[in-house]
């Protein structure tokens, strides 16, 4: 049977950042919907809840689900200055306190704050009334403007890490996220052709007489010579394709030569 988390991101439209004119609730919901795609990648059951419901709705509902954890997703703030990442639970003998342990472990290390905590917070309402065991995640310091600007870049590695702690947890092997393969990428390559004209004997001659036979106009022996049968062969084309029948081979009846068919 698979394990079945509980998500609840904060709902805090009036904490705002200390960047990117946005709010804890914006961020904590992209960081939650992109736990939820990890989660069910690693084969674990998820319920995400929505911005306008009550913490007693939340917890009714992650009963009702038979959530094996309910993972509060919030950020923090204090005095502008103090960083870094927060876990509480409910206590150090509570089944809370191992998950939070788990998803410390991977989640601190990535936030630029040095003031790394984890510890019993029985008061938080979540944490006291959720038949599941809490984890509740303060994913840095958003007042602090170094840490709003980690959050909002880093959502989706922040979301990778709660997973990946609650994965090691669980005991379930952790997935991680497929990197797209590089769109390959044509090189296109310009290549300037010889104008060959009567006088011209050379290479571009021969090409194009041995052009000219191979789609039917006739030009004699392929030598490399420009003469009179070179010379009847294309204008032959050149009417043929409704271009000016002049005899000389510039870029048009270039590219109707090495582009077109017979």
């Amino acid at each position: 049977m698979a394990f079945k988390v509980y998500l609840s991101p904060s709902n805090q439209i009036g904490n705002k950042y200390a960047y990117g004119n946005t709010s804890e609730a914006d961020q904590c919901e992209q960081i939650a919907a992109y736990c939820a795609t990890a989660l069910k990648r690693c084969g674990i059951q998820v319920m995400v809840s929505e911005r306008n419901q009550t913490m007693a709705t939340r917890v009714a509902n992650s009963k009702t689900f038979g959530a094996d954890l309910h993972v509060p997703i919030h950020t923090n703030a204090y005095n502008g200055v103090v960083m870094g990442t927060r876990v509480f639970y409910y206590s150090s003998t509570s089944k809370g306190f191992k998950a939070a342990q788990a998803v410390y472990n991977v989640l601190a290390p990535l936030s630029p704050g040095k003031s790394d905590a984890m510890k019993p917070y029985p008061a938080l309402y979540e944490i006291k009334n959720s038949d599941a065991p809490a984890v509740y995640c303060e994913c840095e310091f958003h007042d602090a403007v170094e840490g709003a600007k980690w959050i909002i870049a880093n959502k989706q590695n922040i979301a990778e890490a709660i997973c990946k702690g609650l994965c090691n947890y669980f005991g379930v092997t952790y997935v991680a996220p497929v990197t797209p393969k590089p769109t390959p990428t044509t090189t296109y390559v310009t290549v300037s052709l010889p104008m060959v004209q009567s006088g011209s004997n050379d290479d571009a001659t021969l090409a194009v007489q041995q052009l000219l036979n191979a789609k039917g106009y006739n030009c004699g022996i392929a030598d490399g010579e420009y003469g009179p049968n070179t010379a009847n062969g294309i204008k032959k084309f050149q009417t043929a394709k409704k271009l000016s029948a002049d005899g000389i081979v510039g870029k048009d009846t270039w590219n109707a030569m090495l582009g077109g068919k017979k």
